[in-house]
This record gives structure tokens, C-alpha cells and sequence, in this order.
């Protein structure tokens, strides 16, 4: 049985019990004071002792996924909490590779020429993750295939983010991020590859490698946004390079933040 299974359990049983003591007029007292109270000194139990039940494994893993024969793919990451690094290597056969610490959950398939692949946190044993004394923290240093056409989705909680993207063929790219720091070095030989972000609290950083012409169309609530206007000219709400329309190699770039701060350079 899952630990938070139990833990709820015996909150549900108990307040059920409580609640009928009352009603059959048995044990007679004001419910939520009680009920309330009761919660409170249990999850306290359950903090105190949860560290002591469960303890996940910190070591470093290797992780690789063939392509099989892939043409192009489409990979999401979904990664709540740690630091995230993603570069581009050469890896013949290989869609990415590299190490994980804290486990990850893999799903694969394929459809033609496609490889989708979604990496995951590794789900706990409970709702509540104690790090142990072994903790390390969730920590993603990956690889992907420096040659292969692609399409990146990050989903992201509170963490630190790091994506070096300059060396691949990356046409889509997609973020997702809450309180975190991104840092994106976006593609320099990939021809159009287009952007999408969304942040919540956040610090969102773009790096447009310097043949690279920009796009920019930005959708912010309170966040402070610093774009490099001697490269790309603001024109009302959008920031272009003169040369976008003609230019081998550019970015289309839409980022709409919250609180946060946003930095294209």
C-alpha cells in the first residue's frame, strides 16, 4: 500500500469516527475544532517520520535512447524540481543520451520516421518527497542528437534550467516553466525554428546566436522584459531583425510571462 494512501486513510477513518461519536450524541463536542487539531498533530507525526520511511535512490543513472531508424523526433521533458542541462553532441544511432539522478520515467514510440520520447520525475512511493540524507537533488545532464530534425517540449516547476541548443536542428520549441530560471541558447544553423514560452514566476533568458535573425512578439503581465533593440528593432508590441523575411537561419520567438523577468540578447 502507497504511504499517502495510508496516512490519508487514517485521517478520513478517524474524522468518519469522530463525526459519528457526535452525532449519536456518544462523544459530543464541536467537530472542526477537534477534527483540525487532530490533522495538524498527525501530519506533524507524519513530517517527523516520513524522512525515516522512505528514502529514494540518489545514485547517478545512465540513460540512452536509440533511434531505430528515426528520421526526425519529438521529445518532452517533464522536470518539477533540480537543474535541467541539455546540449547537443554527436550520437550516431542515438536520440540522447546522458546521466539522471533521482530516477526517470521513459515512454517511447514511434509512428514512421517519428520517435517520440517523454521523460518524467520519477514518481514517489508517497505524496510528499523527503530527501534522505544521500540526497543529491534531481539532476538532468543530457545530450541530444546534434544532426537529427526535432521538436523540444519543456515542462518545468522550480528549478534551474540550462539549454544549450546552438548545435542542433531544433524547429520547434516549446516551454513551459513556473518559479524557475531558463537559460536558452537557441539554434544558430537550423533554418526557421519557432519558440513558444510560457512563465509564471520566472526568469526567462534567450541567447539568438549572432547570424541568427529574431522575431520577437512578447505577452507579459508585471515582468520586466530587456530585449537588445540594436538587433532587434521594437515595432509597436514585436522586436524583428531588418532581415527576418530573407534570412537562411531565424527564430520566430512568442513568450507570454507573468511575473518574472525576461532577457533576448
Amino acid at each position: 500500500m502507497r504511504r499517502s494512501s495510508f496516512f490519508w486513510g487514517v485521517v478520513v477513518l478517524l474524522a468518519g469516527l469522530l463525526l459519528l461519536l457526535n452525532t449519536l450524541n456518544i462523544f459530543v463536542f464541536n467537530f472542526w475544532p477537534v477534527f483540525w487539531a487532530i490533522f495538524l498533530i498527525l501530519a506533524g507525526v507524519w513530517f517527523l517520520m516520513g524522512p525515516r520511511l522512505y528514502r529514494r535512490d540518489w545514485t547517478e543513472e545512465s540513460i540512452s535512447i536509440p533511434l531505430e531508424g528515426a528520421s526526425e523526433a519529438e521529445v518532452r521533458f517533464e522536470h518539477g524540481a533540480g537543474r535541467l542541462n541539455v546540449n547537443s553532441a554527436n550520437l550516431p544511432g542515438e536520440l540522447l543520451s546522458g546521466t539522471i539522478t533521482g530516477g526517470v520515467d521513459k515512454e517511447i514510440a514511434h509512428n514512421g520516421g517519428i520517435l517520440s520520447a517523454a521523460l518524467s520525475m520519477q514518481k514517489v512511493s508517497f505524496g510528499i518527497p523527503f530527501p534522505s540524507t544521500d540526497f543529491k537533488g534531481f539532476i538532468w545532464n543530457l545530450s541530444v542528437n546534434r544532426d537529427l530534425p526535432m521538436r523540444l517540449n519543456f515542462h518545468t516547476g522550480a528549478g534551474e534550467t540550462t539549454l544549450d541548443l546552438s548545435d542542433t536542428q531544433v524547429k520547434e520549441l516549446r516551454i513551459e516553466t513556473g518559479a524557475s530560471s531558463t537559460k536558452v541558447t537557441l539554434p544558430a544553423k537550423a533554418g526557421a525554428t519557432r519558440v513558444m514560452a510560457k512563465a509564471g514566476m520566472a526568469s526567462l533568458e534567450f541567447n539568438v546566436p549572432q547570424d541568427v535573425a529574431a522575431r520577437i512578439s512578447l505577452h507579459t503581465g508585471i515582468s520586466g522584459s530587456k530585449v537588445n533593440t540594436l538587433r532587434f528593432p521594437q515595432n509597436g508590441d514585436v522586436y524583428q531583425s531588418p532581415d527576418f523575411d530573407s534570412a537562411a537561419n531565424k527564430v520566430d520567438i512568442e513568450i507570454e510571462a507573468g511575473m518574472g523577468g525576461i532577457e533576448i540578447r
